[in-house]
């Protein structure tokens, strides 16, 4: 892994949604002002991909209200970089947060349950964190977390 923008991965990722959703808001002005930081790219668009597509099935009935919203920033006191994907949509309930991140758990009909179990592989072999949260007053957001450094084991 090498140093990338992780701003230009999500302009790439949301400019292919942009095209394939037109009905959808896809709100990327809050991406912040972050240092290069050390991730597989084709990982990394893999995830934008996958959290992407979850957070259009989330919204796919509100039919021109679907808003999604990609935020990054750079936590330096923490040493991290924070990307988080915002639906407006149906959102996920509370007994089922953890389980969404399980293999082949899902709660669409064409679901694999494979989506989210991969992502947050990807992000933990990248040394980062995912949770998700509800957002308010509707819809779901997952925040990634990433090391601003790859930790020498």
């Amino acid at each position: 892994t090498r140093p990338e923008d992780l701003n230009e991965i999500v302009h790439d990722v949301v400019n292919v949604y942009r095209m394939s959703y037109p009905n959808v808001t896809f709100d990327i002005s809050r991406l912040g002002n972050i240092p290069p930081i050390p991730v597989d790219k084709e990982q990394m668009n893999r995830v934008l991909a996958n959290l992407l597509g979850n957070a259009q099935a989330a919204i796919k009935d509100l039919l021109d209200q679907g808003r999604i919203v990609v935020t990054t920033e750079h936590l330096q006191n923490r040493h991290l970089v924070r990307l988080s994907v915002a639906d407006n949509g149906i959102g996920i309930p509370a007994e089922l947060k953890d389980r969404v991140l399980e293999p082949y758990f899902s709660t669409k009909d064409e679901g694999t349950g494979l989506g989210l179990a991969i992502v947050n592989q990807i992000i933990s072999d990248h040394g980062g964190y995912l949770r998700i949260v509800d957002n308010e007053p509707k819809g779901t957001v997952v925040i990634i977390e990433l090391p601003l450094s790859v930790k020498k084991s």
